[in-house]
Parts: C-alpha cells; structure tokens; sequence
C-alpha cells in the first residue's frame, strides 16, 4: 500500500491533479491502519499482550483531525469538493 500512495501522490503531482493527491494520502491513512492493525494482532498471538490492540485502536486516533468524528479519511470528499471547485 505505501508503493501504491507513493505513486499516487506523485503521478498527482505531476499532472497537477489535486484528487490525485488526496487520493495519495488517504492509502497512505489506509497502510497506517493496516499496519498497525496487523502489529496489534503480531503482538497478541505472538507475546499474548492482549492490550495491544486496543492500544492500537487509541493511537489511530492520533490521524483524526480536530472536529471530526471519524478520522481524517472521512473528510475526503469534502476536501475533493473543496480543490474541485
């Protein structure tokens, strides 16, 4: 997945593409989550620390932006709405 926001982000860039480029940054969020999502569970079957993956789930919280409920991820249409206009 980061191969693939990489890509975006610059084939984005070099066509001036602005949805490209949020395109980009929200696999970048989707590689973020499902890396940590497989760490949490590494971690549980491996070490039996059966905290980390609520630990997990906290930090992802870390993405969301201020006033948002659901994460950066949920603002990209609005921010696609925004560029496009």
């Amino acid at each position: 997945m980061l191969v693939l926001a990489v890509a975006k982000t610059r084939t984005g860039t070099t066509l001036g593409k602005p949805v490209l480029l949020t395109e980009g940054r929200v696999t970048l969020v989707d590689a973020f989550l499902a890396g940590s999502v497989l760490l949490g569970l590494v971690l549980n079957a491996v070490l039996g620390w059966w905290w980390a993956d609520p630990f997990r789930r906290n930090s992802a919280r870390l993405l969301r932006r201020p006033g948002s409920p659901r994460g950066a991820a949920h603002e990209t249409p609005a921010l696609i709405m925004q560029v496009s206009r």
